[in-house]
Order: structure tokens, then sequence, then C-alpha cells
């Protein structure tokens, strides 16, 4: 039976004509019917993609997705009649599927994708600015429709649920042990350097793994996200207000510290001298990004080595490979995001087929388990 295409308009379901049927089934939900119009052109070009519907509001978008079960929907966020973050998050509540968000590149922007990453979306696309075609960002959606379309989405209600729930129990018994005040001090040679990468996916198993980590240990870290310029510092603040360790941006001069994690911010790559001081610099993209965790990964090496644990959660591609081998090589311990777990199992395969993994597991049980390590 040849699958047939939907498009709403207004709030009629209008069948149209059967079209061929392709590799990633496709809806986009945007206000503006000039955008849906420009994505759905460009994006019908491509031989595996087929856009099969297209919507005006987060309400529309539930009937559409109900009628035509797509394997991924691009999705806007202020909208009329019901917004983007409210549509997300009953979509996840009852069909989970994968979520790419335009997302606008202002402060405000960047700071609702985070709650829609948080919500279940698995990735997010800047919508054209100045100095960048509708071509090249649907070059870079492609990708990443490509990337997701088989992604594993869970029932991500259930899922905060139950990481309020470890987080809680870590609390010592209930005393607000996690809001205790955020002290840090000098790196010692002693204390644990946990070096984190992540990318599609991975502000969630951020927060998960960081939650999962109890106060007061003697632990300092890092953590390569890959993320656009801006991006990065909305999601050190959301993560500090969830985490019992100072989280922050890291800046130029910026110290390893224990009881603080630094983030690689969006559109440079950080590295640190044998001080455990970082400087940034915005060299070619290594492993096609930037930040790339193994320019940070390869800087640590040699110094810090010997007291650091690489943790490599869910994205795309091998970055943090070449890093994780090196740091490995001098003495250090990789370990990593399960593919169950993952939203893309790309990253983390690298490391567990390179057999450096000496332990595989959802990012909770990744936090306490170095959490168990640095108490010895």
């Amino acid at each position: 039976m040849i699958q047939q295409d939907y498009s709403i308009t207004g709030s009629l379901l209008a069948k149209k004509s059967p079209l061929k049927e392709k590799t990633i089934r496709v809806v986009t939900i945007d206000d503006s019917a000039l955008i849906r119009l420009t994505l759905n052109r460009y994006l019908n070009q491509f031989a595996d993609i087929e856009v099969v519907g297209q919507a005006n509001n987060g309400q529309e978008m539930l009937t559409l997705v109900e009628e035509l079960r797509p394997d991924v929907v691009v999705l806007d966020v202020e909208m009329p009649v019901m917004n983007g973050l409210e549509a997300l998050g009953r979509l996840m509540c009852v069909r989970p599927l994968p979520v790419i968000m335009l997302s606008n590149l202002t402060w405000s922007g960047a700071e609702v994708t985070l709650q829609a990453l948080e919500l279940g979306a698995v990735d997010f696309v800047v919508k054209p600015q100045p100095g960048v075609t509708m071509a090249e960002t649907v070059d870079i959606l492609v990708q990443k429709i490509r990337h997701v379309a088989q992604a594993r989405v869970t029932f991500r209600h259930r899922e905060v649920e139950e990481s309020a729930e470890k987080r809680n129990k870590i609390q010592d018994g209930g005393n607000n042990a996690f809001f205790l005040p955020k002290r840090i001090a000098p790196l010692q040679a002693t204390d644990t350097l946990l070096a984190v990468a992540s990318s599609t996916g991975g502000p969630s198993a951020l927060t998960d793994f960081l939650a999962a980590i109890p106060p007061g240990l003697p632990i300092a870290g890092v953590i390569v996200q890959h993320m656009p310029v801006g991006f990065t510092t909305i999601l050190g603040q959301r993560l500090n207000r969830n985490s019992s360790y100072k989280i922050l941006e890291a800046a130029q001069g910026s110290r390893l510290m224990r009881g603080q994690f630094l983030i690689a911010p969006g559109g440079y790559h950080l590295t640190f001298d044998n001080q455990g001081v970082a400087a940034l610099n915005e060299g070619t993209p290594v492993n096609g990004v930037r930040p790339a965790a193994d320019v940070t990964f390869r800087s640590l090496a040699r110094t810090f080595g010997g007291q650091t644990t690489v943790v490599i959660l869910t994205g795309m591609g091998s970055d943090g490979l070449s890093g994780a081998l090196e740091i490995h090589k001098f003495g250090g311990k990789v370990v990593a995001q399960d593919e169950k777990s993952s939203i893309v199992y790309g990253m983390p395969r690298q490391v567990v087929e390179a057999n450096l993994t000496e332990y595989v597991a959802t990012p909770a049980l990744l936090g306490a388990f170095l959490a168990e390590r640095a108490r010895q």
C-alpha cells in the first residue's frame, strides 16, 4: 500500500497526492509559511528525505504526528495556539520520537533551546543569520536528520522523575546537601579530574551525570559539549543550578579547580598548560567541530593523564577517541555511556570498540561509579 502524505492547514487535515516512499519521513512545524515552504523545498531535494507533512502550531503538530507517524519532527518554538515547548512536552509523554528544534541565535533563543533539550528534543539547528544562507542551514539540518532518525527517544518525563529520585537519595538522607554552598579549591595531584565529551543528546545526559555526583568530593572537571557560540554559556548556567559543583564556561586564564567543572565555549578549542591554566583558540575544527574534545583531552594527557578519567557520553561521530587513547596511554581511565541510554551511540561506541572502557552504563550510574571511586 502506498503511503499517503498529509498537510495540515488551519484545523483541517488535507490529503495530498501519493509520493514515492523515501527512507526518512519528516514533518516541519513553523508558523511562518515562507520558512516551511523553503525548508520543504530544500529537504525534498535529498533522495533519502521526504517531507510528508507540515503544520503551523504545536496543537496541529500533535494531530499530524498521530496521523503520519514520521521519523523526525523539525519544530519551531514561537507559534500561536500552542508553542513548541508545550507541544514537545506533550509529544514526549504520548509518542516520543526524534525532534530537532529550530533555534534563534539569541540569548532567549538559546535559553528556550536548552529547555527543549531537557524536555526531550535530541538536537537543534540555528535559523539562518546574516551571512548564512538557507541552503547552508539545510545542509546542517540534513546531517542531523540522518543521524537522529534512528535515535532512541524514550518517555522523557519518566527519566526526569527517575533522575530526581536518584538525586534525592544522594542528598545524604534529605539533608539538603545538594544545595550546600559550592566550594572550590586548588587542584591537587591526588584529585580526580573528569574529562567529559558529549554531543547529540548531551545536555540531558550531562544533567543526569552531574546530579549523581554528591558534594564535597576531591573532583574537578572539564566538559566539551558540541554547541555554537552563546549556547554553552547558558548550558553552564543551567547545569550549575542542578549540580552540587560549580559549573561555568571556561575563559582565557581559567584554572582547573577542585569542586569546579569548566565548559569549553562554543566556537573555541579549549586547552590547558601544565599548570592547569586554560587557553582558548579559534583553530581549525577537528572532527568537524570546534570545540573538539580531542583537542582538550590531548592537552591534559601528559600532565594530568594519570589522575584523569575520560567520560564519553551520547553523540555522533568519533570526537574524544584519540584524546581518550592519549590519556589512557598516560595511565588515565575511560568510561562511556551505554547504547540503550544514548540518543546517538556514536562517540561512546568508538571508545567501547577500541577496548578502552572499564565501565559502561547510564549517565547517572557513571556519575555514581566515579563518585564512589573518588571517595576511596
